[in-house]
């Protein structure tokens, strides 16, 4: 079962070859993607939806890495809902990601995020850099391997996800590359053996992506990821996105500079 950072949860099988979704949680969003593949069954008692296939095959969810097809697959969707709402972080400031993502966090750890907020607009001028972006695209803080699928080789987007918002163009690629390679941070005894933190696979990127500006997004967008997980996973202290900021302001670990 896999949680998005709206408190969704979601979950599927194939029984009989037929597959089926579970969607737990209160839908907070009337967008949603039951399309071809994909028809709205019934809702149970405890509030949770159940979409059928209208074909036959192998669900395979919670896959990754996903080629790039998948990318431009879930783009292709995205971009066909209209939205005129900018991302919450653009209109309200970044130290607001914790508690929008995290409503239970510790209020411990929003100071230190502050902090490290402060520490990365003060390294790559990042908000100010972030509010001068004209060019904006649909994006959503979940756009990854894990909102989408297959029956069979037919790819589909899961039924109902989280809000989509306009954000700039290029955090809609890290977002992914995030969210589809990314792993980390790893403990001390990992970086000691292995020279890093953090592990991106076999990612390569384009060298327009190589730049100290992507740098200094990639770990607020890093950070957020780290976010969803420890909410996903109850824990308020948030033990990794703590230690995350660390080894970025402290440190000097830089995870973006890995795929240079």
């Amino acid at each position: 079962m896999y949680r998005f950072s709206n408190d969704i949860l979601y979950t599927g099988k194939t029984q009989l070859g037929r597959p089926y979704l579970v969607i737990i949680g209160k839908n907070q969003n009337e967008l949603s993607f039951s399309n071809e593949i994909w028809k709205f069954n019934k809702k149970m008692s405890d509030g949770s939806r159940v979409y059928f296939s209208n074909f036959y095959g192998q669900l395979k969810i919670f896959k990754k890495p996903l080629n790039q097809s998948f990318y431009n697959f879930l783009i292709d969707k995205i971009d066909k809902v209209k939205t005129e709402k900018k991302h919450p972080s653009i209109e309200n400031g970044f130290s607001i990601e914790p508690k929008r993502l995290f409503p239970g966090i510790d209020k411990s750890v929003i100071k230190k995020y502050n902090y490290f907020i402060d520490y990365l607009n003060d390294k790559f001028n990042l908000e100010n850099q972030i509010k001068r972006e004209s060019n904006l695209s649909n994006y959503l803080d979940d756009l990854g391997p894990l909102v989408l699928g297959e029956v069979g080789n037919m790819k589909f987007v899961i039924p109902e996800i989280p809000s989509i918002y306009l954000a700039p163009e290029k955090w809609r690629k890290i977002t992914w590359y995030i969210n589809n390679y990314f792993s980390g941070p790893y403990p001390e005894s990992y970086k000691i053996k292995a020279g890093h933190y953090f592990t991106w696979g076999d990612l390569k990127i384009p060298d327009n992506l190589k730049n100290n500006y992507n740098e200094g997004l990639s770990n607020f967008l890093i950070s957020k990821y780290i976010i969803i997980h420890e909410a996903w996973l109850k824990r308020p202290k948030c033990d990794s996105l703590l230690t995350f900021i660390e080894i970025i302001m402290k440190k000097k670990g830089n995870p973006w500079k890995m795929l240079f």
